[in-house]
């Protein structure tokens, strides 16, 4: 999964900015955060889905 950082250098806004860059950058961190875990979340549903499918197969032979 591709990392994003903003960084930002001295300026007149300098304080400023630097508040907004560290929110951007814990924002960012959360989302990476959440699609990992809805990636896991994805996989053992479908895991679930095909073991209910296999079951159900094997219960009507």
């Amino acid at each position: 999964m591709a990392r994003t950082k903003i960084i930002i250098n001295n300026d007149k806004n300098s304080n400023y900015l630097k508040l907004l860059s560290r929110q951007i950058n814990k924002a960012l961190f959360l989302s990476n955060y959440l699609s990992s875990y809805y990636f896991e979340l994805t996989n053992i549903a479908y895991t679930i889905y095909n073991l209910h499918t296999t079951i159900k197969k094997n219960n009507q032979l």
